[in-house]
């Protein structure tokens, strides 16, 4: 329903590890942020999931704002 209604507009697949010229995790959490926040679903796999997963609290006010737009 939340596709069909145009609500999610999308989704992306992030499969990836570091780069040691980044800070880690830091890419996937701010490129997971920015699709989130443009309506579009993540779904993450190897070290990105691990960067979600260490780092939830970071994404969690962009998820829960994308679920309750959703839920209207």
């Amino acid at each position: 329903e939340c596709i069909t209604s145009g609500v999610i507009r999308g989704a992306v697949a992030m499969v990836g590890c570091n780069n040691p010229k980044i800070r880690p995790d830091y890419a996937h959490i701010e490129l997971m942020k920015k699709l989130i926040a443009n309506d579009i679903v993540v779904v993450a796999s190897g070290c990105s999931a691990q960067a979600a997963a260490n780092k939830a609290a970071n994404l969690y006010s962009a998820v829960y704002t994308m679920a309750t737009k959703c839920a209207k």
